[in-house]
């Protein structure tokens, strides 16, 4: 996917918090950037390219992942913040130049908020098609990981989404079913998700990661280490590298 958003134009700068505020770059009148002091802020700056390519990476890695990662709407508000602004400068070409002929960036511009509109929808589509699936095993484990003060698995949007179709699969079956039984058969059935444990083709892209603990099936309870090497790609157990593709040291394939 090509990257026609001008990167000189907007950066993308993290608050430190995971969020990723848009931000107009520093210009003076000759329209050269200002020098500043460096500082973390500037440090944690993302240009559209980057935001571009680490969409892409979340997008390809939830897709091919057999269980949910952790939430990336920090990148996604970003993305769309940038279609925002480029579907502005579309309708404004729309004006300028009315039924002339228009530029060739015309369209491309439209070309390409297409192809990101769509990378973000199969990503949200993806996600909610695995919490749907199982609603309360991913609620539960997004409220444990919020009480301990860790990352969150779902996003406040998802969280809401996964409330809402509980109360309503609950309503459904109690009103349709449940409520024509009697006993024990009228209490509500709680499908738990089982563990699994599918191979999947990893690529290791962080040199600091030299080892993976893979579970030994032969002897329960029981791993092993084996070395990795970066760049090298792998057909290794899921649960081996979950926790690294959700750090961004692991590539699903």
């Amino acid at each position: 996917m090509s990257d026609n958003f001008d990167e000189n134009e907007t950066v993308l700068e993290g608050n430190g918090d995971g969020d990723i505020t848009y931000e107009e770059d520093n210009y003076d009148q000759n329209g050269i950037v200002s020098e500043g002091e460096e500082s973390d802020e500037e440090a944690q700056q993302m240009t559209c390219t980057e935001i571009m390519g680490e969409m892409l990476k979340i997008w390809n890695n939830q897709n091919l992942a057999p269980d949910l990662l952790m939430h990336r709407y920090e990148i996604v508000d970003a993305l769309l913040e940038m279609v925002k602004q480029e579907k502005e400068k579309v309708l404004d070409m729309d004006i300028e130049y009315g039924k002339k002929p228009k530029p060739v960036t015309y369209a491309i511009r439209k070309m390409e908020i297409s192809r990101i509109e769509y990378m973000v929808k199969s990503y949200i589509n993806k996600r909610l098609q695995l919490i749907e699936e199982h609603p309360l095993h991913y609620l539960n484990i997004d409220t444990k990981l919020r009480n301990e003060g860790k990352e969150e698995l779902l996003d406040y949007r998802e969280r809401n989404h996964c409330k809402k179709y509980v109360e309503i699969y609950d309503e459904l079956m109690v009103d349709n079913i449940l409520s024509r039984l009697e006993g024990i058969f009228a209490a509500k059935p709680v499908a738990a998700k089982h563990p699994v444990y599918p191979r999947v083709i990893a690529k290791v892209v962080d040199e600091s990661l030299r080892q993976l603990e893979i579970p030994d099936y032969n002897s329960p309870g029981t791993t092993s280490f084996h070395d990795v090497e970066l760049h090298n790609i792998y057909a290794i157990p899921w649960i081996a590298v979950k926790d690294h593709v959700d750090s961004g040291r692991v590539d699903l394939m």
